[in-house]
């Protein structure tokens, strides 16, 4: 009843055994249709085998799937090194694999690659993840539609990459602008679109609904400050069908360390620069240009075209400019127009047409102002009628008597015209006509 031993069994024999074969091949040869090798735990009859069927070879714990949480060990240098619990997940370095594959230890990590060559390298550390590439060169490449039988590189469709500059690329395999700091790139066929959101169901008056934020640290002790601002945000409790949003720009003044706001576009579509456009009169905030100094607005053009401001009732014809103000570069004259034609101009010499568009045609002692028509033609000075309307001719600038040393005038109260030269009145007629 003596137990045989593998070492008393084969004591003596020098060469290699044979099981089912003639001519062993190796020190123990086992052929058949089907060979197996049997392990049996004699105290509770759980057994497992090792088999050759065919083109399979398996090693089966628990063939009978008589114990329940049965595993397969590996060791080596007496310790565990890989397990395949009876779920089917494999621990490396982990005794209690938790998924799939379960690789453990607090910095451990897999590569994938020859051994001489460049290497995807996935690892965590101190509660970080790692996504690694040792080439220096190397892309991080997101596919979708992959063929299963088929590796990841060979089929399926790109969606982003990480290229080796850093730049992240969506829906293109190569960078649209390669300057440095051009590191986000999206391209579609449809137009690129970047799309943010607040999820919230509740929006008072005033919550951001997102934005694009701009950061340097150039700044008191390098720390990263915001330094200009793209935010849209609610103008206005917000409802079912009742949405009012708006959106403004900020930017960082000369010698200052925060943001200020420069421009909004409101709710109701009206421009502020410098201020809220709410604030100012309804009919003319749809632009408001405001500042705590000097104000102004400048439109450049070249210097043989024109600088135009239009005034428009509709979309087509002279529709578009009923009235303009136009500054012609080319010949230095500045245009005023209603019913879409010219009726005054301010040339060059800053001479004045009111109805003609060349006051310098006229006699130059007296070109200065010129106004014409194409019928009766006159000029109106309208006061009240207990005051004077007056023209004076001056030879200095002056408050004295040089500011008027010529001049005509009409007394209301009292219906006379008088004339003065030397600054004093030499010719009268009364309000019965008498001169």
């Amino acid at each position: 009843n003596k137990k045989m031993t593998m070492e008393n069994l084969f004591k003596g024999i020098p060469s290699s055994v044979g099981i089912g074969t003639s001519a062993p091949s190796g020190l123990l040869h086992i052929s058949g249709n089907t060979c197996q090798m049997h392990f049996t735990d004699e105290d509770d009859s759980s057994s497992s085998r090792i088999y050759l069927s065919g083109s399979t070879f398996a090693i089966d714990a628990d063939h009978g799937n008589s114990k329940a949480g049965t595993v397969l060990a590996f060791r080596t240098d007496d310790a565990e090194r890989m397990r395949i619990d009876s779920s089917g997940n494999v621990g490396i370095a982990e005794d209690n694999p938790e998924a799939p594959l379960h690789v453990g230890a607090s910095d451990s990590w897999i590569d994938i690659g020859a051994q001489s060559g460049n290497r995807t390298k996935i690892g965590f550390d101190s509660n970080k993840s790692y996504f690694a590439n040792s080439s220096s060169s190397g892309q991080f490449i997101w596919t979708v539609s992959n063929t299963r039988s088929a590796s990841p590189w060979s089929s399926g469709t790109e969606r982003m990459r990480i290229d080796g500059s850093g730049r992240l690329l969506v829906g293109t395999s190569s960078a649209l602008d390669t300057a440095a700091g051009r590191q986000l790139q999206v391209s579609d066929a449809n137009g690129a679109f970047l799309v943010l959101g607040r999820n919230d169901t509740t929006v008072g008056d005033g919550p951001n609904l997102g934005g694009v934020h701009f950061y340097g640290n150039d700044t008191t002790n390098n720390d990263f400050t915001k330094l200009g601002a793209i935010d849209c945000s609610s103008d206005g409790v917000h409802g079912p069908g009742d949405n009012p949003t708006k959106l403004t720009f900020s930017t960082t003044a000369d010698g200052a360390s925060s943001t200020t706001e420069r421009m909004r576009i409101d709710s109701s579509g009206r421009v502020g620069i410098g201020v809220a456009p709410s604030t100012f009169d309804g009919n003319g905030d749809n632009l408001v240009i405001s500042s705590s100094g000097a104000t102004g607005i400048t439109i450049d053009a070249t210097s043989s075209t024109n600088s135009s401001i239009h005034f428009a009732d509709g979309p087509t014809g002279n529709e578009a400019y009923r009235g303009y103000l136009v500054y012609s570069h080319g010949s230095d004259a500045m245009l005023f127009a209603t019913s879409a034609t010219e009726q005054m101009r301010i040339d060059s010499s800053g001479r004045v047409g009111i109805g003609t568009s060349n006051p310098g045609g006229y006699n130059g002692s007296a070109d200065e102002l010129v106004i014409a028509n194409s019928d009766n033609c006159g000029l109106t000075i309208k006061s009240t009628s207990t005051s004077s309307s007056s023209i004076h001719f001056a030879d200095a600038e002056s408050t004295g008597s040089a500011s008027y040393a010529g001049f005509i005038a009409y007394t209301h109260s009292s219906d006379y015209m008088f004339f003065g030269t030397g600054a004093n009145e030499r010719m009268r007629i009364d309000s019965s006509g008498r001169l």
